[in-house]
């Protein structure tokens, strides 16, 4: 799944260079031509934009759809963001019915990588799973591999262990199909990866062990450092639940050497192991420590993690025993919001994968293999059992989250319960949030004053501290706001803040003359990577792209 990604992204990060060629040159050359020096070319946009639109021209005049579906896959290895979906949209369109091997599963499946990077996980599945019905027809194995890491990726992060499994080993079975010379080396590689870690799911760590073995032994071979301690860093979950503290500590502090080189989700990993160890150790405190940074990374990028309503629990149960009733109430609080999203989110996930993909049986011949889209009707009576006794055993797991959710929402109450009682009026929004409606306005003048004062540009800003600031606590600070902003405290401080730097911009010439690092720090962003994604997520633009255009006008 990630190597194909990378080098979408690769293939993405462009520099810009002058146009070399005529359009009535590169019109004169052959297709096969055009595409070679595309490759030779992409990293200089204007020159790889310009030939990609002689394809597609040409190409519709002579009605070849699928050399238009090509023309139209360069672009969006060189375009900006916002037009990259909509040209892998007209990839697929235009190559739906091509007869090329790699269309129109390639659009889908550069759609699907695009969307999981951007925590569009429902999207990204469906995209994963068209990519691979497509390959599977055309059958074109390193595609449906691709496809196949995708979904269970997916599967894996939202708790459909068995599933998630079940698809690495199709993807597994599939690398027989491949000759050596055309093995993706990373594919493979993190299908072993997501073996194991399904494996550690499912309380099963000597299988776990066994396959990411089975992938260090291969990065070395390949002299993949990054690879090999990214398997060294994986094995410490199967050797905590095999009560190997010590030797779990020991992977997960090798693993951390080459942290900058992995991706978003794995300084949570790294926490949430990381307190494991100590409360296996009996050093509780330190394990505390370790869930505050999960919480943390929680509160500056919102990302979901699966185990947080454990990190939660966790943190609500010592902060009981300790007897502050501040952190209980905010936790329960935060408890209380991850699991309704987890839970949502698990739910549309397994839907979407049991309505749409069905995995093979696994022994099934190479020249034998069962469409996925007709595998219903020709399922056997022992397998139907099968399938109503896990959604049997769903359906309880969904009742068991349910009512742990009531549960939590019971015990929520009754902590923020005051001995004196409140008017309620039923018709106000403070009355479905129990506070007062003193305390909504007292929040919301200070709200006020808050965004006057551009207190905002402060990088180091939490929920905890602007409560503090304000005289109340974080719960009611994050309920007002979600009421009342319609948005969430994280989601807050970024618009915020990407407003003032827009406002900036626009009002202010020597604002302009900032890098984009500098003018993130003079908005109360820690990074420049963090206001790039905020900017865009607010007004569907690159601020280096804006700031460009700006500094073109002359304004």
């Amino acid at each position: 799944m990630k190597s194909l990604y990378f080098i979408f992204l690769f293939l993405s990060c462009s520099l810009i260079y002058g146009q070399e060629y005529s359009d009535a040159y590169l019109e004169s050359k052959s297709d096969d031509y055009l595409g070679l020096l595309f490759d030779l070319k992409v990293k200089d946009t204007l020159t790889a934009i310009q030939i990609s639109r002689v394809v597609i021209e040409r190409a519709k005049k002579s009605n070849d759809f699928t050399q238009i579906a090509i023309g139209y896959e360069q672009l969006a290895r060189v375009s900006k963001i916002p037009q990259t979906l909509q040209y892998l949209d007209s990839v697929t369109h235009y190559a739906i019915n091509s007869d090329h091997i790699d269309f129109p599963a390639i659009g889908y499946l550069y759609k699907s990588f695009f969307q999981y990077y951007n925590q569009q996980y429902d999207a990204s599945l469906k995209n994963a799973i068209l990519g691979y019905h497509s390959a599977k027809k055309k059958g074109n194995v390193e595609q449906k591999i691709a496809a196949l890491n995708v979904i269970s990726g997916i599967n894996r992060l939202w708790g459909n262990y068995q599933k998630s499994l079940d698809t690495d080993f199709l993807a597994l079975k599939l690398f027989e199909d491949v000759p050596d010379s055309k093995i993706s080396v990373s594919d493979y590689l993190n299908t072993l990866k997501g073996i194991g870690s399904s494996y550690s799911k499912l309380n099963k760590p000597e299988e776990a062990l066994h396959y990411y073995q089975l992938g260090i032994e291969k990065s070395l071979a390949k002299g993949d450092s990054i690879m090999y301690r990214s398997f060294v860093s994986k094995t410490a979950a199967p050797l905590i639940l095999q009560n190997r503290m010590r030797s779990a500590k020991d992977s997960l502090l090798k693993g951390d050497e080459y942290r900058e080189y992995y991706d978003r989700s794995y300084m949570y990993d790294y926490y949430y192991e990381l307190a494991q160890i100590y409360f296996g150790q009996s050093s509780e405190d330190y394990a505390i420590r370790a869930l505050e940074k999960v919480d943390a990374l929680y509160e500056e990028d919102t990302m979901l993690f699966p185990e947080l309503p454990k990190v939660y629990s966790s943190l609500i149960a010592y902060y009981k025993e300790k007897g502050n009733r501040e952190k209980q109430i905010d936790y329960l609080y935060k408890l209380n919001d991850v699991t309704n999203q987890i839970n949502t989110r698990q739910a549309k996930i397994k839907s979407r994968t049991n309505e749409e993909y069905i995995i093979p049986q696994l022994v099934e011949e190479k020249e034998n293999r069962i469409d996925l889209l007709e595998i219903e009707n020709k399922i056997s009576a022992n397998k139907m059992l099968l399938v109503i006794g896990l959604l049997g055993l769903s359906l309880f797991l969904l009742g068991y989250y349910i009512n742990r959710q009531w549960v939590y929402k019971k015990r929520f109450q009754k902590l923020i319960t005051t001995k004196e009682d409140k008017k309620v009026d039923a018709s106000s929004s403070a009355s479905k949030q129990e506070i007062s409606a003193e305390i909504i306005e007292d929040i919301l003048k200070q709200l006020d004053t808050f965004e006057t004062k551009k207190s905002f540009t402060s990088s180091t800003l939490t929920l905890n501290k602007v409560a503090k600031s304000f005289g109340t606590n974080s719960t009611y600070l994050s309920k007002v706001i979600n009421l009342k902003k319609d948005k969430n405290f994280s989601q807050y401080l970024n618009d915020l803040r990407v407003e003032y730097a827009m406002e900036e911009l626009n009002e202010n010439p020597k604002f302009r003359k900032y890098t984009i690092k500098a003018i993130a720090q003079e908005s109360g962003f820690k990074s420049g990577e963090s206001f790039s994604k905020a900017f865009y997520k607010k007004y569907k633009i690159y601020p280096s792209y804006y700031l460009k255009q700006l500094l073109a006008k002359g304004d």
